[in-house]
């Protein structure tokens, strides 16, 4: 039994590119133990999800607070680089918010671009309307970081898989 995440990604995998089609997802950062998307169902312009890759507890609900600390502290870096980039791109503060309760087995963090009081738009429909792939891939090259920023990210998660993971 896969999890949401697992299936999406392996349809990501499989996808051959179909220029009339959507891609099943848009990766933004995608690292060995963390996965950054674009939000295929965004209620703000920008909205990413990002992943731990291996939640543990299949099939089990599992927050956040619940990952070992160094699955927390990976998929904060991961977060953290897309709210500084969000910041320098649309000029407002970036939000996170841990989600993955109704998503069992898998715990994500959602980050948008929203002024003070504008957060609570999360909690409501989307006023963003029909998006079409361009919006999708637009997003995606926009908030992708540059290859050197990726490797340190890289190393910087791997550095915390060596110092705080306990196995």
């Amino acid at each position: 039994m896969a999890t949401v995440f697992q299936e999406t990604m392996e349809r990501y995998a499989a996808w051959q590119g179909d220029p009339e089609g959507e891609a099943p997802a848009y990766p933004v950062y995608n690292g060995a133990r963390v996965v950054g998307l674009v939000d295929l169902f965004p209620r703000f312009f920008g909205q990413l999800v990002v992943f731990p890759r291996d939640p543990g507890g299949l099939g089990e609900d599992v927050s956040m607070e619940d990952l070992p600390i160094h699955v927390q502290s990976s998929v904060g870096l991961v977060v953290n680089t897309f709210r500084r980039r969000m910041r320098q791109l649309f000029e407002v503060r970036a939000i996170r918010h841990e989600e993955g309760y109704a998503v069992p087995d898998h715990p994500h963090a959602v980050v948008f671009p929203a002024a003070r009081g504008e957060g609570v738009g999360l909690y409501q429909p989307s006023a963003l309307g029909e998006l079409g792939p361009d919006y999708f891939t637009g997003m995606q090259a926009m908030l992708t970081p540059p290859v050197e920023e990726t490797r340190r990210l890289d190393q910087e998660i791997e550095l915390n898989y060596t110092l705080l993971d306990p196995t």
